[in-house]
């Protein structure tokens, strides 16, 4: 049952990435001049997934 959830988890988190690329890209395009490290995309993404995890800690208590 572990390798379900890892496997989620790392989708899950290769999702957000990727999203948060996307929004990137689509503030370049959109002629904002402010630009996002890819270090902190991962940062977010990072704390946006043990938010996640945390979350579902929460609900299978309940």
């Amino acid at each position: 049952m572990l390798i379900p959830i890892l496997f989620y988890q790392t989708i899950s988190v290769l999702v957000k990435i990727r999203i948060l690329t996307l929004l990137k890209c689509m503030q370049v395009f959109a002629g904002k001049e402010r630009f996002v490290s890819l270090a902190s995309l991962k940062e977010k993404s990072l704390v946006l997934s043990q938010q996640e995890a945390t979350n579902n800690k929460f609900m299978k208590k309940n």
